[in-house]
């Protein structure tokens, strides 16, 4: 199983977006 995370900053927040498959994933 192979899986990106891509690390975004949103105002004061920091949101991690996982990608696993072809099935995108928002992890807070």
């Amino acid at each position: 199983m192979r899986y990106t995370g891509i690390l975004e900053k949103k105002g004061s927040r920091w949101l991690i977006v996982q990608f696993h498959g072809s099935l995108p994933k928002l992890v807070n």
